[in-house]
């Protein structure tokens, strides 16, 4: 064939099938969550935005500065720390929640490591965290709200 034959176009059948629209997934929101449901997804969605402080150092300095909340390991190693974090708090009227677990803490601040499973791995502990950005318009978030004006 030479560059001016045209090729011959053959049209084929196309079957149409049904278009079947899927419902949209339906989002049930259930009865008010509790404090230590809510706490670690605010603190996934404030790892995720870049709002969350770590480390002794840095919370001093963000509680000068204007942030949502502080939470603080109960288990801390210094009990100073835990008086530190505490009067800084006061002082700046940061609300300021209590945990546990140090170990739980910084897995929920995201010290550490997922694998496949989703599972956490090799998690740092932190005694003490400062948030200062996150998601506003969750759940979790309205749910810790509510516990800071209830006064808790």
């Amino acid at each position: 064939m030479s560059d001016t034959e045209a090729t011959p176009v053959v049209e084929t059948p196309v079957e149409e099938t049904p278009v079947v629209e899927a419902p949209a997934p339906v989002v049930v929101e259930e009865g008010p969550m509790e404090l230590m449901e809510a706490l670690p997804e605010v603190l996934r969605d404030s790892v995720h935005v870049d709002g969350i402080v770590r480390g002794l150092r840095e919370v001093c300095k963000a509680l000068s500065e204007h942030c949502l909340f502080a939470v603080l390991a109960s288990n801390c190693d210094d009990k100073r720390i835990t008086q530190l974090v505490e009067a800084l708090c006061a002082e700046s009227k940061t609300p300021l929640i209590t945990v546990d677990d140090k170990k739980k803490l910084g897995e929920w601040s995201g010290l550490c490591k997922l694998d496949e499973d989703g599972q956490a791995r090799k998690v740092v502990k932190c005694s003490c965290i400062v948030v200062k950005k996150t998601k506003d318009n969750t759940r979790a978030y309205k749910t810790l709200e509510e516990h800071f004006k209830s006064g808790n």
